[in-house]
């Protein structure tokens, strides 16, 4: 993914609890610092009940642009699924 573009994700959440659940939905963006460490930023998606067998389809943005607060360096950075305070899935992109 190129800095100043979008890096899009989705996934689905499937309740398969016999009761309807309060669901928080997060992602977080493990950015790259200059000195080779990753830097934890988490960003809230959604906080609501989801009956039993209901199936949600989850799609986001994050955008890369260059703005003159945060600076984004080129390499390996990670984006995480979190449900309900758990970190699910960590998936690597390359930033370029």
């Amino acid at each position: 993914m190129q800095i100043g573009n979008n890096l899009e994700f989705e996934f689905s959440l499937k309740n398969m609890v016999n009761d309807t659940q309060t669901v928080r939905l997060e992602y977080a963006v493990y950015f790259l610092k200059l000195n080779g460490q990753l830097s934890k930023k988490v960003f809230k998606i959604s906080e609501s009940q989801i009956r039993q067998n209901d199936k949600r389809q989850i799609l986001r943005k994050h955008n890369f642009k260059v703005i003159t607060t945060k600076r984004y360096y080129r390499g390996t950075h990670k984006l995480s699924i979190i449900i309900n305070g758990q970190e699910l899935e960590i998936y690597k992109f390359e930033l370029i």
